[in-house]
């Protein structure tokens, strides 16, 4: 028997509850859709940069009224056009770097909504075992007063204990079964959360192996936090994004120089001898805006405020995170530094108890000095099972804030959801 139950043959891994939520889960998903999305709109930005090729036809139908037989004459023209912006000041070439910096920071998005999700399925396989263990430690406290009111009974009988020791037994008793009832009602909740965040049923959980390591000090996890966690690299390509589009407001009026070659094939109704017209042209464009209404310098002005906006995000992202990682280091400690106590007090109620059964037997203790016992003892394996989860989920916790709580770090050798290769 370990710390959260017996392993079975055919039993369910943290892995495999990590890989299963990590191939399952619907939010994330729907963030690599996102993803992906906006990879398109990157897309879209670089073809205008590219060369536009388009071709037009048309087929053209003529009468002449005007003559006996109202003779009728065809024509086409078909055409084939090029053209390529050449200089435009550096709008396109920034217009693409910032969208190429928002579809970075969207992919932080989707490496944030990861790790919000293996870290639930942590907690939640976590809560399934805790839970367990306390309906087992319910079920067993019950038996252990159904005991008590026949013992207590046996002795009202012979005249050892009075009716109200009776009555203390069989209120512990209820007490218990209440207990136990609402320990079930937690197990029911903790299913029914892991079942949504993993995908499956939690059947045989095994006990979870030794968590991964951290750092040894807050400020190197907190470092690591500042290079890592997409909370802040997100606000930073933000920030970047935000100042390449100024950088294109800056140029907006720029002249623009665009080349356009053509080629034309055309025979014309009444063209005369029916012979095609074949011409091909190039033409050198340029374009200035003179003056725009005030547009671009309301676009000017508003980019600027936007790079404020955002490099204030990325303090409060920075400011977050290094709250965050403090908080999760300090509920570690404190729950590794209680589960020793804890521990000291499960072992010494237990002795206590065992010494006030004795007691009992000799008449030196009365019942409710025995069911005061077994409660403390009760407490204490309880809230010995719960400071160990939480000491496990903490772990995962201090992983998730420093950015590291992703299928690649944890080695979970599960086919990662890759933007990337949709990007190519």
């Amino acid at each position: 028997m370990t710390a959260f139950g017996a392993v079975s043959v055919s039993s369910t891994t943290l892995s495999d509850a990590l890989v299963l939520a990590y191939q399952t889960n619907p939010q994330l998903r729907q963030g690599l859709s996102s993803v992906q999305a906006a990879n398109e709109s990157v897309t879209q930005l670089i073809s205008t940069a590219l060369p536009q090729v388009t071709a037009s036809g048309s087929l053209m139908v003529e009468r002449d009224f005007g003559s006996p037989q109202g003779r009728v004459e065809d024509g086409y023209k078909l055409g084939l056009s090029i053209s390529q912006i050449l200089f435009d000041g550096g709008q396109s070439s920034n217009a693409l770097d910032a969208a190429r910096k928002s579809a970075f920071s969207g992919r932080q998005a989707l490496i944030a909504a990861e790790q919000s999700i293996l870290l639930g399925a942590v907690s939640a396989y976590m809560d399934v075992l805790r839970d367990e263990q306390l309906v087992t430690l319910a079920e067993s406290n019950v038996s252990g007063h159904v005991e008590q009111v026949r013992a207590a009974n046996e002795r009202f009988q012979v005249g050892l204990v009075t009716r109200t020791d009776v009555s203390l037994a069989e209120a512990r008793l209820a007490a218990a079964r209440a207990e136990l009832e609402m320990q079930q009602g937690a197990l029911l909740s903790s299913r029914e959360v892991y079942r949504a965040v993993v995908g499956s049923e939690p059947v045989d959980l095994e006990q979870p192996p030794p968590p991964p390591e951290v750092p040894a000090t807050v400020e190197e996890a907190e470092a690591i936090a500042m290079r890592r966690h997409p909370r802040v690299v997100e606000a930073k390509l933000a920030l970047e994004a935000a100042e390449s589009s100024s950088q294109g407001f800056q140029r907006n009026l720029s002249p623009v120089l665009s080349a356009t070659v053509s080629h034309t094939l055309s025979r014309l109704p009444g063209q005369q001898g029916g012979n095609t017209t074949s011409k091909l042209s190039a033409a050198l464009n340029a374009n200035v805006t003179i003056y725009d209404g005030g547009r671009s310098g309301s676009e000017r002005r508003q980019a600027t405020a936007l790079i404020e906006q955002r490099r204030f995000e990325l303090q409060l992202a920075a400011s977050t995170t290094r709250q965050a990682i403090r908080i999760a280091y300090s509920n570690w400690r404190v729950t590794t530094a209680s589960i020793t106590a804890i521990e000291r007090q499960a072992a010494s109620a237990q002795l206590a108890l065992e010494g006030v059964r004795e007691e009992v037997n000799l008449g030196a203790r009365t019942t409710l000095d025995a069911l005061d016992a077994e409660q403390e003892t009760r407490n204490a394996r309880a809230s010995l099972l719960t400071a160990r989860r939480n000491e496990y989920v903490a772990v995962y916790r201090i992983l998730a804030e420093m950015g590291l709580l992703t299928a690649s770090h944890l080695n979970l050798g599960v086919a990662e959801h890759n933007p990337a290769a949709n990007w190519e």
